[in-house]
């Protein structure tokens, strides 16, 4: 539909969040983001990682993680080029260690799972026996997908830590489609369609650092896993219909709901993480989602495919001196990637790539307020096919607090 007829596309998002359940997000906060989106090898005590659910079992502190996304798509058909931006909430997760000795963490919160947000229009032509009528086509999408987590960790030893979190998925997306002739003699329509959608998935981690214990020259490299199960979205679909704004008569009408469902497949992740010397911290991971036996409102989703991500990335850590200056304490961070993106429209796949960089300033404390750029294109190989370039900037606070503490008595 939006192929050699698109004239311009994005409302602050991409065109291509028309299709599946919108653009995924990477399930991650302003310090993942810098790094490529990067982590789940990563053992850190400081930050709530949710690329990787072990990797909480290393909180000592109760930490609360919020963030902000600055999205901007300057998106080309090659003819026409548009720059439009938002600013989302970028989600909230809440740790609470519950045992330190036995790495029992619990951990919850919301984050974005995927947004739809597209402004596209494309041109057609109806030719009857008598008569021929042009008209335009204006697509509007909105709405998206939030992922509740909820989630508890145990580390049966220093080494080893598993993680296990409930992954509630639910929201609403609007689709509507304005039918304009571009004869003033006739007369057009829109149909809205509102998708109201809930399920569940579920997902398990793995972090082992003992490595060094095998063979000592890996005593700086850990290994993360991440698998997340299969789940379905009952969905309900409502339709309005309005058949034409005339003053002498206005024709509407909107069926009854229709109960269908979506599937969300298996994805499965695998990362490293590197301590190089005592300040430089090395990270690459894999991320794999088969989206290709999908299944989207009942139908088989024939333009989408199996989607996987590359990234790596590099954090210069923070001095441990409380007593070093401001600029010592800063942490600084590099990232790329390369995301094969589970959009596949007529057969042409869309790929994305991004180099990312960020930093990490300290407030009080263990408490820091993290930053992250990232500069992105994303096209596909199709005739007319849109280009995006991409700008992202994520914005998060990390605050600690020290709870459930016993204190010895005098």
């Amino acid at each position: 539909m939006l192929l050699p007829a698109t004239l311009l596309a994005g409302s602050g998002g991409s065109s291509y969040s028309i299709y599946g359940v919108g653009d995924l997000r990477a399930a991650s906060g302003a310090r993942s983001a810098g790094m490529g989106y990067t982590g789940i090898g990563l053992a850190d005590i400081g930050y709530i990682n949710a690329l990787a659910p072990a990797s909480w079992a290393r909180l000592n502190r109760a930490r609360l993680e919020a963030s902000l996304l600055y999205e901007g798509f300057n998106s080309t058909d090659g003819v026409h080029d548009r720059y439009l931006s938002r600013a989302d909430f970028n989600g909230a997760l809440l740790a609470i260690p519950i045992s330190q000795a036995n790495g029992i963490v619990m951990v919850a919160g919301i984050v974005p799972f995927s947004t739809v947000n597209y402004d596209a229009y494309t041109l057609g032509e109806y030719v009857g026996t008598q008569d021929t009528m042009a008209y335009s086509i204006h697509h509007v999408g909105t709405g998206g997908i939030t992922r509740g987590v909820v989630g508890l960790t145990y580390a049966p030893s220093q080494t080893l830590a598993f993680g296990f979190s409930t992954n509630v998925l639910f929201g609403s997306i609007d689709r509507e489609t304005i039918q304009n002739p571009r004869n003033s003699s006739y007369a057009g329509g829109v149909v809205t369609d509102r998708v109201t959608a809930n399920g569940a998935t579920f997902s398990l981690g793995a972090l082992y650092t003992g490595l060094g214990d095998l063979i000592p020259s890996l005593r700086a490299l850990s290994i993360g896993a991440v698998v997340t199960s299969r789940g379905v979205l009952s969905a309900r679909n409502l339709t309005h219909y309005a058949f034409t704004t005339s003053e002498v008569t206005t024709e509407r009408d909107t069926s009854e709901e229709v109960a269908r469902q979506s599937t969300v497949p298996v994805a499965f992740g695998i990362g490293l993480g590197y301590r190089l010397g005592d300040r430089t911290l090395l990270a690459a991971d894999y991320q794999r989602q088969l989206w290709s036996g999908a299944t989207i409102n009942d139908a088989p989703a024939a333009t989408l495919r199996d989607s996987y991500r590359i990234g790596i990335g590099a954090e210069r850590l923070p001095n441990n001196d409380i007593h070093s200056g401001f600029r010592e304490q800063l942490s600084l961070r590099l990232g790329a990637y390369y995301h094969a993106t589970y959009y596949q429209p007529e057969g042409y796949p869309i790929d994305e790539w991004g180099v990312t960089a960020g930093a990490g300033v300290p407030l009080s404390g263990e408490s820091r307020l993290n930053f992250a750029l990232e500069y992105a294109r994303r096209k596909g190989d199709g005739p007319g096919m849109i280009k995006d370039s991409i700008f992202r900037l994520t914005v998060s606070v990390n605050i600690s607090a020290l709870w459930f503490i016993q204190y010895p008595e005098d």
